[in-house]
């Protein structure tokens, strides 16, 4: 998403090359050579295997939160390593340069910097003096956090630091989102507005009111106010969404739930029994015509709540027929657990499959087209794509699909979600259900503790009250019904929690989420008070050591360091490097491959097609074109939280539907 976002800066806003030949205007930084390479090769046009797209996504973690690997070498040595040439007289920052480090040149210099939040947080977070050189980018720079709400609520309280830095420096901060939560944006309004306060006075000047502004795709609600505190801000704040809120309520409906929910109540056999049958009334429904073949089609997506789930409904069908008269179902399983090259593989694919711009159709990409020649061969007169996916999908995909199946999770899921429901094709109207939910998740059907965590907003200290026992009752599925929007997130309702011991308890979803966020960054407990954690109790030591650490500023901090790879350069070896270890593993002997499945016929992708080794010949073939030799060690991933051969845990692997531990 950030190398997409770059491109779009580049190409759409024309934060190109400089007149003069004096450099770029916009630098993008992300975590991970493979990632880059990928991107710059499918700009080039030069895809590895799939069908030619624009668009690559950098790698994600489970729920679908962006990620990157930093790597430490960039803040080493400011002495020594790095020579650097500052003209105190000359205009900044142009004329601070690293000339043995282009990557810090790039970060320091061009005036547009795209990044994820990962390069910036060390600043924060660091205990080595080399990361101070970070200070000298956030002084100079304004800074917009793009998907704000995206960021898990223990995370927050870090990047309410960082917003309180950039007021620090007297520059300005945007926060873009179309389902912030109030208590966010009020959190970082007041963190802003301390960090600024905290600039006048070195500037010897007066606290005073700050221009705020509030911007919307609807022209009509845009505003400036000058706020003189945190009550104001709210009023302005609140007039704004009432507004906003009442303009969604006049457009008609475009993404609707169906208040008849998917059975879930038997073993997981039986629910993805239930899912396929739900995918084919929704295709019935929502099917499009190829005016070829005269096949009707559609492509829709099921969303699960994490890994296992995605894998084993996409596995079951490759293992089963789907038995659906006259339709040919074709699965795509998408998740963060395949191998780099694979995974890109499959998103170039999704990138143009669901690219319905500009009067673009789906009948019109080269791998459905075949689909559908083979539909007509067969007799078949529908086509059925489903990709089976994980919270991957909730947060910058610009896809477009037709229908969509989810596991409940949350509101803010839900409406990320809806979002990829005909995202493109904006005059359509719903008058009828586009979308389905599961009667609970997958947890609670197994009988696990806390049915909406991991992902979700449930956790040690916020839970539903075990009264919430039905998913009617956890969410307003009437509401829901009507149409699906930003409103469930962008207005707070009237929290009432239990409190019983150290846990909040609430009685449905929606005042969980945000009797969460109020509890987290606005509680009047001064130990928990999430401005604690950005001034504390002596406000002159705000940038020392002291706030520096992990658990004043929490950051990612469930961050799995071990790695995984398949290693082609060693005959074909499957390697592991576990946390704190030193020695790599080979451990061949620990994973299981499945190659062959009796309905592999049901896979979008034919096996050759989404086949490691092939791809990895025409990576190389690639990176030999290039003048690159060396493709050694870029398929190294961070693993997720639980991922390891602890407690007798094995491998198990596909190249079609990826890897799970279990």
């Amino acid at each position: 998403m950030t190398l997409q976002t770059g491109d779009e800066y580049r190409d759409d806003l024309g934060f190109g090359k400089m007149p003069d030949a004096v450099g770029n205007q916009c630098a993008i930084m992300v975590g991970g050579a493979l990632t880059t390479a990928l991107h710059g090769m499918a700009n080039a046009g030069e895809e590895t295997g799939a069908e030619k797209g624009n668009d690559l996504f950098s790698q994600e973690e489970q729920a679908g939160v962006e990620s990157s690997a930093l790597d430490d070498s960039l803040y080493e040595g400011i002495t020594g390593e790095f020579d650097f040439d500052y003209d105190p007289d000359a205009p900044w920052p142009e004329d601070i340069i690293a000339p043995n480090n282009p990557k810090l040149n790039h970060l320091l210099q061009v005036p547009v910097l795209v990044c994820t939040i990962d390069h910036l947080m060390p600043f924060l977070q660091s205990q080595r003096a080399s990361a101070a050189v970070l200070g000298f980018r956030m002084a100079g720079s304004d800074l917009i956090i793009d998907e704000i709400d995206s960021f898990s609520a223990e995370d927050l309280p870090a990047l309410l630091k960082l917003a309180y830095v950039v007021g620090f420096n007297g520059r300005k901060l945007l926060l873009s989102s179309a389902t912030l939560p109030p208590a966010t944006a009020r959190a970082f309004y007041r963190a802003y507005q301390t960090g600024f306060n905290r600039w006048r006075q070195l500037q010897g000047m007066e606290s005073g009111p700050i221009c705020c502004g509030w911007f919307s795709h609807h022209a009509t609600h845009i505003k400036l106010a000058s706020v003189a505190d945190h009550a104001a801000f709210t009023k302005q704040h609140d007039r704004f969404i009432q507004a906003l809120l009442h303009t969604l309520q006049q457009q008609p409906a475009r993404r609707r739930l169906d208040t008849v929910l998917i059975p879930t109540s038997e073993g997981p056999a039986a629910v993805y029994q239930n899912v396929m049958e739900s995918c084919r009334e929704l295709h019935q429904q929502w099917a499009d015509h190829d005016p070829e073949t005269g096949v009707r089609y559609s492509i829709g997506c099921v969303r699960w709540s994490n890994v296992a789930h995605t894998r084993g409904f996409a596995q079951h069908w490759l293992n089963m027929p789907a038995n659906l008269d006259g339709i040919q179902v074709k699965l795509i399983c998408y998740h963060a657990k395949h191998l780099p090259l694979i995974r890109h593989h499959i998103e170039q694919t999704l990138n143009t499959l669901l690219k319905r711009k500009e009067g673009q159709q789906a009948h019109d990409h080269p791998t459905l087209r075949a689909h559908l020649e083979n539909c007509r061969q067969q007799g078949k007169t529908h086509l059925l794509v489903i990709v089976s996916t994980s919270p991957i999908s909730e947060v910058g995909r610009d896809h477009d699909y037709d229908w969509g199946i989810v596991e409940p999770n949350s509101y803010w899921s839900l409406i990320q979600m809806a979002g990829r429901i005909w995202r493109h094709r904006r005059h359509w109207e719903a008058r009828q259900p586009n979308m389905r939910i599961m009667s609970q998740t997958m947890r609670d059907l197994n009988e696990q503790p806390m049915r909406f965590t991991k992902p979700g907003p449930e956790s040690k200290h916020f839970k539903l009250s075990d009264r919430a026992e039905t998913l009617a009752q956890i969410f307003d599925l009437e509401s829901l019904q009507g149409s699906i929007n930003a409103r469930f997130t962008l207005q707070e309702p009237l929290i009432q929690a239990e409190k019983i011991k150290n846990q909040y308890i609430y009685p449905d979803m929606r005042q969980l989420e945000h009797g969460q966020l109020q509890r987290l960054l606005e509680s009047t407990e001064q130990s928990k008070q999430a401005m604690s954690f950005i001034e504390g109790a002596r406000p002159q030591m705000i940038l020392t050591q002291r706030h520096s650490q992990r658990q004043y500023c929490p950051f990612r901090k469930d961050q799995n360091p071990n790695l995984l790879w398949f290693d082609w350069e060693d005959d074909g070896v499957w390697k592991y490097l576990g946390k704190g270890k030193k020695k790599v593993e080979r451990i061949n002997d620990k994973v299981h491959e499945q190659r062959n499945y009796p309905c592999l016929a049901q896979s979008y992708f034919a096996p050759d097609e989404l086949s490691r080794d092939s791809l990895h010949e025409k990576w190389r073939e690639q990176l030999a074109r290039r003048g690159v030799t060396d493709s050694h060690t870029i398929n190294a991933l961070p693993l997720s939280i639980g991922d390891n051969f602890e407690q007798g845990k094995q491998l198990y692997y596909s190249d079609i539907i990826g890897w799970i531990f279990s």
